[in-house]
C-alpha cells in the first residue's frame, strides 16, 4: 500500500512487542486501519506526512485490524479508523473515524 513503509507497521503485532513501543520514550500516534476501510486510507496520507513531519519525536504505529484482534481487544477498538494519542506513556486521547491533522497533533 502507498505510503505505509514510512511508518512503522506490522501486519500481526505481538500484544507485548506492541506494548513495548507505546511505553518508549516519544510520544506515540496509533492508527488502527483496514485495508478496505475507505476512511483510513483518507486518513494514509495525513498519517504518513505526520511520521516525516515528528520522525525522532513522535513514533507513529500503523495496527491493521484484520489479523490483530488481540491488540484491537485490549484497548477495546470497536471503530475503525481509529487514532490513540499516547503523549507520556498513558493513552490520553481516542478519536474516531476521519480526523484532522490538528485534532491528531493536539493528542501528543
Amino acid at each position: 500500500m502507498e505510503g505505509v513503509p514510512s511508518v512503522s507497521h506490522n501486519q500481526d503485532w505481538d500484544l507485548s512487542a506492541f506494548e513495548k513501543l507505546i511505553q518508549g520514550e516519544n510520544a506515540v500516534v496509533v492508527d488502527f486501519y483496514a485495508k478496505w476501510c475507505a476512511p483510513c486510507l483518507k486518513m494514509m496520507q495525513t498519517v504518513d506526512k505526520l511520521s516525516n513531519d515528528y520522525k525522532g519525536k513522535v513514533t507513529v504505529l500503523k495496527v491493521e485490524a484484520d489479523g490483530n484482534q488481540v491488540v484491537l481487544q485490549k484497548y477495546e477498538i470497536d471503530e475503525i479508523s481509529s487514532f490513540f494519542g499516547i503523549p507520556e506513556r498513558e493513552i490520553v486521547t481516542k478519536n474516531i473515524g476521519i480526523s484532522r491533522r490538528s485534532t491528531i497533533e493536539r493528542t501528543i
